[in-house]
Formats: C-alpha cells, sequence, structure tokens
C-alpha cells in the first residue's frame, strides 16, 4: 500500500504519465485507511491479549513512540522549508499559515498520518476503557459522516448554512480529513475486528463488491461533485471486509514480513523527501534533468525512495537510534 501510494503521489505531482496510469494509481486511494485500520487492529489485538493492568503502559509506550517519530520526522522536513524561505524570501503571512497548518493539522504533507494515527487510537482506547463496542460503532460512523460531507461531499450543502459551517471550520482546522473524523473511525474498523477476529466466507467477496462500488462513487465524486475522493462513504465497508479478509489468511512466520512492515512505514513518511523536501531547495534544472523522459523520471524517484528506506532499514540494525524514523 504504501508503495501505491508513493507512486500515485509521483505520478499526480512531479511527472505526466499516461492517463490510464494515473487512475490505476488511484488504488492508493485504499492505503490511508487500510494503514489506519491494520494499525488499530495490531494495537487493540495486543491489548485484548494483555492483563487490563497493562493497557495504560501499552497506550503511553505507543504515545511516545508515534509522538516522537513524528517530532523528529517533522525536524527533518522543516529543516527543507526553512532552507527554502532562506533561499527563495518568504512572507510573515506564508510563515503564519505554515504553522498554523503545522498546529492544527500537520508539519508536512504526508506526515500528518502519525498524530492522525494517535488521535484516533487515543479516541478508540477512551471508548474501549469506559464504554462499549456498539457505542464506538455508532460514534465512529457519525464522526465519519460529518468529515465526508466536509470534504468529499461539500457541494451537497452548498448555498445552505451547513457549507458556511464547514467553511468556517475548514478555515481553522484544514481539512476534515483528520484525526478525529478520518482516522478514528478507520482505527475503530481495526479495533472492532481485534475485539472479534472471526472471519466469513463471504469477507472476498463483499470486498470486491464494496471495492467496485467505491470505484464508482470515486467517478461520480470527481466528475460530478468535483472533488477529493478521499472521503467516500464506500471505503468505510470496503476496508473493513478487506481487513477481516486478510488477518484471516493464515501466513508463515517469516523475517521478510516483519522487513517490509519495516520499509513500508519508511517509504510512507519518508517519500516527501525525494519528491517534494528536496526538489524544493535544488535549482530547477535538476527536475528538469529527471523528467526529461517522464517514464525514467518515475523510475529514478521510485528507486531514491527504495533505496533510502532500505539503507535506514538495514543501518538500524547497526545504530538502533534509527528505528526512531519507523
Amino acid at each position: 500500500m504504501a508503495f501505491t501510494i508513493m507512486l500515485a503521489h509521483i505520478c499526480s505531482e512531479n511527472i505526466e504519465v499516461h492517463p490510464l496510469i494515473k487512475h490505476m494509481t488511484s488504488v492508493y486511494n485504499f492505503g490511508v485507511p487500510f494503514f489506519f485500520a491494520c494499525s488499530g487492529f495490531l494495537f487493540f489485538f495486543k491489548l485484548q491479549n494483555t492483563g487490563k493492568t497493562n493497557h495504560k503502559a501499552i497506550y503511553f509506550r505507543f504515545t511516545r513512540r508515534i509522538l516522537l517519530m513524528y517530532f523528529v520526522w517533522s525536524i527533518i522536513y522543516f529543516s527543507f522549508v526553512l532552507l527554502g524561505w532562506i533561499q527563495k524570501g518568504v512572507s510573515h503571512e506564508e510563515i503564519v499559515m505554515y504553522f498554523h497548518k503545522a498546529i492544527v493539522f500537520s508539519t508536512y504533507a504526508t506526515i500528518w498520518f502519525l498524530p492522525s494515527l494517535w488521535i484516533g487510537i487515543s479516541i478508540v482506547y477512551i471508548i474501549f476503557v469506559r464504554l462499549n463496542t456498539k457505542f464506538l460503532i455508532v460514534v465512529a460512523i457519525v464522526f465519519y459522516l460529518f468529515g465526508a460531507l466536509g470534504f468529499s461531499y461539500l457541494q451537497l450543502a452548498e448555498g445552505t448554512f451547513i457549507e458556511k459551517y464547514y467553511l468556517f471550520y475548514r478555515s481553522i482546522f484544514y481539512t476534515s480529513r483528520n484525526g478525529v473524523f478520518f482516522g478514528f473511525p478507520f482505527v475503530a474498523i481495526g479495533a472492532l475486528i481485534a475485539f472479534n477476529a472471526t472471519s466469513k466466507n463471504t469477507d472476498l467477496i463483499f470486498t470486491l463488491i464494496f471495492s467496485c462500488l467505491y470505484i464508482m462513487e470515486a467517478v461520480i465524486i470527481k466528475y460530478k461533485l468535483k472533488a477529493n475522493v478521499d472521503m467516500g462513504l464506500l471505503l468505510v465497508p470496503s476496508v473493513f471486509f478487506m481487513l477481516r479478509w486478510l488477518v484471516n489468511i493464515e501466513l508463515p512466520n517469516r523475517k521478510i514480513f516483519i522487513r517490509l512492515r519495516n520499509l513500508s512505514m519508511l517509504i510512507f513518511l519518508g517519500q516527501r523527501l525525494f519528491i517534494t523536501a528536496i526538489p524544493s531547495v535544488l535549482p530547477q534544472a535538476y527536475m528538469e534533468l529527471i523528467t526529461r523522459n517522464n517514464y525514467i523520471g518515475l523510475i529514478i524517484f521510485l528507486l531514491q525512495v527504495l533505496i533510502f528506506s532500505i539503507l535506514i532499514e538495514n543501518l538500524s540494525r547497526k545504530y538502533s537510534w534509527l528505528k526512531i524514523l519507523w
């Protein structure tokens, strides 16, 4: 999933490819929700199989790890932002806008996943400790509907007081595709599956059905509503059945799976170094050289991220402090 997300970012931001290839990379829309759901499943599956006296310790270890990882990546990416300001100049308004967005959403594109994951896990954890799963389902659905109406389906509220409310909300919090209205509902999906991990023979069938229906919904959102498709309603059942089907597939325990997990996080968080951060402080001739042939350029961008991720993962075995990056 991390690879498809990276591929989609490169094809939409750095190079021009055949429209068919660009449409094919749109499968990445399943990626981020699936990441949230997987993380929710792994965290709450661990909680389910641990004594209640250890729940707080597990939650606080998770909090420390995620927020420290976010802090380190924020410093890495902000160094490029600062260097760009020094090279090209910056207005007071741009500085204020950057730090406003950093406070309410993310310090840099893509790594918003980390604080959103922490918020999502925290909300589900509070409900898990104090309330019940039925309440969790209701709250998650309500929150996702609220977020979707302020994002993919905002046009439905056009001309009403609801539109004004959402526009006001977004003027402060930038987007409703955040940890509260996007991360939390998908983390809740993972938690629900962890609480009841039984599978059904129909899971794969429903995965295919709802995935196809979501693709149809995405076409309507994009071409009819002229909006971003990341908060389609049918993503919810698609990810639910997809995860429930996958977690019940029995696979042999191999080290390569752990390595792939580590690499997926490094690819996800490190891709922006090569897609936007480094190019932003280099001469324009650098990008022109790489993208002279779009498909060679695509391979170069992909290799840069993959080599970086593999290198960091390998070096982490010798220098354990590098594990903070994933």
